[in-house]
């Protein structure tokens, strides 16, 4: 026959307190396993006088079953034992008895403890409370004991560890002596919960004590809070109270991506990054801008706390003069003029005969999309020929065309010599592809210098440096889907990086000096590294990484190129 039990018994073991009394030990035999009373202090005289009194006084009572938190008498005068001593209100009704101290701890462990739950114990531990947790299956963390009892500050970095998933902000790393709080864990809790961008954290320095715990300098975004929070026990991944978040996703890019125009500028408007997502993200000059300048959309994006939208837009008459502007709900067709900090042109007329030309895209043969111009000539009419006419934003029939080309695709050349109103443009156009670079560091120089969690060779993380590459070395990372990229393509490509730049991460050296890495970018080396790469491939480039004195300096930087 099948017994069948609890799951729980399955972690049950044999006792490890019962190998420490073994029964046939001799009476003159003295045990260290555990710490074994000498017999002849045991109290037999006065306890015989004690049982004898009570059943004396109680009788058969005595055996009768009674309060099961234990004889109330008893309770109330241990109470008064422990306000008297201990200096702890208490009374009868917060004292339960137990027949010792192992049944106690397993009292309070069922009590208390659920499944998975963080137990912190010493090291080496008492086996008998072990045995009395293991049933409740927690997680234990060992901290280990030295001469004069436990480790203070390892048990001080792992208690902030494991408290509700929060960790208080300090000015110092918090084992450190002088170490202030910055802001609570409560203040800490609120901000993670936040709605608010401004509520992120950026981390900027990361410091170890001698015993390895991580602690990272980090600011909030809006500048109010900057400290010393504790981030786990290693450097390659963030832990503790610190975790990675993106402060913003992307978002569908309109259907129409020209012919905007600033709404209020004083009241929404450009940005180096949508506001509150990157520290420090600034406010873009628009004193050279044109209240009649128009605007074309590239990308789109929501913050992610918010949900806010943003639109990456570029000035058609000064390019110089690009960036986020939030874009309230967005273009929603031709019925919307103004969103945000954005408005459109009045909605384009109705397509007619006599004032459009249906555009249509052909990729091997076959139509991939179309789109429709029209114009807001008044002396258009079917079949006359289009010529310099624009639409309602502002663009001929050939950028009309070129600028609405489907994603994915891109067209060689559009001509228009002899398009008419009422009639259909054909534009070929060819699968499209975009490369990515990613990041590499191929060495690194540390001169003389001792650094804590020094950088190391392999991928280099874009929050690590601001690198550059031109705008027309970005739009070389572009072809045709599958081909190959050429040695002068990648030469130019090449030719767009900075050739030396500062890392945005401030090391620190064992002696506690503020360091940051320069990288210099090498443009042979990525014509060899990518010789076989072709449209869609992400491209590799490689830099030399030398510590240099002084902390990182914070630059923003467009990384929409980056892997």
């Amino acid at each position: 026959m099948t017994i069948r039990l609890a799951k729980r018994v399955n972690l049950a073991v044999p006792s490890a307190m019962s190998g420490l009394y073994p029964a046939n030990l001799s009476a003159d035999a003295v045990s260290f396993a555990a710490g074994q009373p000498n017999e002849r202090y045991f109290p037999t005289v006065a306890m015989k006088r004690a049982i004898d009194q009570a059943l004396n006084q109680g009788g058969q009572h005595l055996f009768q079953y009674h309060d099961v938190l234990g004889n109330p008498e008893l309770r109330a005068q241990l109470a008064a034992r422990i306000a008297r001593t201990g200096g702890v209100s208490a009374t009868q009704d917060n004292v339960v008895l137990t027949v010792g101290g192992q049944q106690g701890l397993e009292v309070i462990a069922k009590t208390v403890l659920n499944p998975g739950d963080d137990v912190i114990v010493e090291g080496p531990c008492y086996f008998g409370a072990l045995g009395a947790f293991d049933l409740c299956e927690p997680t234990y963390h060992t901290v280990p004991l030295q001469a004069d009892g436990v480790d203070l500050e390892q048990l001080e970095a792992t208690l902030k560890q494991y408290p509700e998933g929060t960790n208080a902000l300090y000015s110092k790393p918090g084992t450190v002596k002088g170490a202030k709080q910055v802001a609570s864990k409560a203040t800490m809790k609120k901000m993670a919960n936040s709605k608010k961008s401004a509520d992120y954290f950026r981390a900027y320095r990361v410091a170890q004590t001698n015993r390895g715990t991580v602690y990272y300098k980090v600011v909030s975004m809006d500048g109010k809070y900057r400290g010393y929070i504790y981030g786990g026990k290693s450097t390659d991944a963030y832990a503790g109270g610190i975790q990675s978040a993106e402060t913003t996703k992307t978002a569908t890019m309109p259907t129409k991506t020209t012919g905007y125009h600033l709404a209020n500028a004083n009241k929404n408007g450009l940005w180096t990054a949508p506001k509150n997502t990157q520290y420090k993200a600034k406010s873009i000059s628009l004193y050279s801008a044109n209240k009649t300048d128009t605007f074309t959309v590239s990308k789109a994006e929501t913050k992610t706390r918010e949900g806010s939208l943003y639109y990456y837009v570029t000035d058609n008459q000064n390019s110089s003069i690009a960036g986020w502007i939030y874009a309230g709900k967005g273009y929603q067709g031709a019925s919307s003029t103004t969103f945000g900090g954005l408005s459109v042109n009045l909605a384009e007329p109705a397509a007619t005969n006599d004032n459009s030309v249906n555009v249509v895209y052909r990729s091997n043969g076959s139509q991939v999309g179309n789109a429709t111009f029209i114009t807001v000539a008044k002396d258009a009419k079917a079949g006359k020929t289009v010529t310099t006419d624009k639409n309602t934003a502002g663009d001929s029939l050939a950028d009309f065309a070129t600028k609405s080309v489907p994603t994915g695709y891109k067209a060689a050349k559009v001509d228009t010599t002899n398009a008419t109103y009422g009639n259909t443009l054909y534009v070929d156009v060819t699968a499209a592809a975009t490369s990515k670079v990613s990041l590499n560091v191929e060495r690194v120089d540390n001169g003389s210098y001792n650094v804590n969690n020094s950088l190391t060779t392999g991928t280099l993380s874009s929050s690590e440096a601001a690198v550059t590459l031109s705008s027309s070395a970005i739009a070389l990372l572009s072809g045709d889907k599958g081909a190959a990229i050429s040695q002068d393509t990648l030469g130019s490509i090449a030719a767009g990086f900075s050739t030396t730049f500062k890392g945005t991460k401030t090391y620190q050296t064992t002696d506690g000096k503020d360091m940051h890495y320069e990288f210099t970018f090498n443009p042979a080396n990525f014509k060899g590294d990518n010789r076989n790469a072709t449209y869609g491939d992400t491209l590799k480039a490689s830099f030399v990484a030398t510590l240099k004195s002084g902390a990182a300096s914070t630059t923003t930087v467009d990384n929409s190129w980056l892997a």
